[in-house]
């Protein structure tokens, strides 16, 4: 099998070799708690493998759902006729 590389391309972008330092990858991330007071609960899901049927999620909570009351800044200007 030949394969044809174009001439305008330097020899390390075929080289079957990786480069001299090892890869570095960040799968860092985090969640902005917001201090407003909502309360909430612990949504975690567990997935598994079925087969052919592709992932299968498990939800569970832990806790309880709290809904705080809502309580407007809104004033509604005067209306004059």
């Amino acid at each position: 099998m030949t394969v044809a590389r174009p001439q305008n391309r330097p020899n390390e972008y075929y080289s079957s070799t990786g480069p001299d330092t090892p890869a570095q990858y960040n799968f860092n991330w985090q969640v902005k708690d917001d201090p407003s007071g909502n309360d909430g609960r612990l949504q975690r899901v567990t997935y598994t493998v079925n087969g052919n049927s592709g992932y299968v999620a498990e939800v569970t909570y832990e806790g309880e759902a709290q809904f705080p009351t809502y309580q407007s800044s809104y004033t509604p200007a005067p209306r004059y006729a």
